[in-house]
């Protein structure tokens, strides 16, 4: 199997974050190709935009932080992208009214996040996501809502192996199918 020494990332910020900035930088200063739109939460076309845009991007992963791992996760299954989600604001069952496809999720949470309650988002991923979430791909740090920079970079290099092997998985079963 080819190792990937890079990937398209797509990189989904918060609610109350703003565009790019030093995770989007240490993401792309490690070879990365990384797309990071300017997500208006407050525009009900948001995520059919951001939707269309990843479509048309075809990333090899999404990585969505609070609100953005919300959307993340809806899409990740719409595309059958692998998602990394940091502190995820899990809000329902589901954004999408479709069928939703395989999607491996991978968890990083903030054990004092004190606006997302880190055992409600596993309780509710049990629950909604039961084929491609388990307890496995769960990462803790002890910080809050807000992922420090540090935390961030823990989290992705302790997935990022077997984030590629599903990327890997994934292409493979694409090709198979053709």
């Amino acid at each position: 199997m080819e190792e990937m020494s890079n990937m398209k990332i797509a990189y989904l910020h918060g609610l109350e974050s703003k565009v790019g900035g030093p995770k989007v930088d240490w993401l792309m200063s490690l070879g990365h190709e990384v797309i990071f739109p300017k997500m208006d939460y407050s525009n009900s076309n948001t995520f059919r935009d951001t939707f269309h845009l990843l479509q048309m991007y075809k990333p090899d992963l999404i990585i969505g932080s609070s609100m953005g791992g919300w959307f993340a996760w809806n899409i990740g299954k719409l595309l059958k992208v692998p998602v990394l989600l940091y502190n995820p604001a899990i809000l329902a069952p589901t954004l999408i009214d479709a069928e939703l496809k395989d999607s491996k999720v991978f968890l990083a949470l903030g054990t004092s996040d004190d606006v997302i309650n880190p055992n409600q988002t596993i309780k509710l991923l049990n629950m909604i996501d039961k084929h491609d979430w388990n307890m496995n791909n769960v990462w803790k740090g002890p910080h809050g809502h807000q992922t420090p920079l540090d935390s961030f970079q823990s989290a992705f290099l302790h997935f990022q192996n077997n984030i590629k092997a599903n990327i890997n998985l994934y292409k493979r079963k694409k090709s198979d199918n053709i």
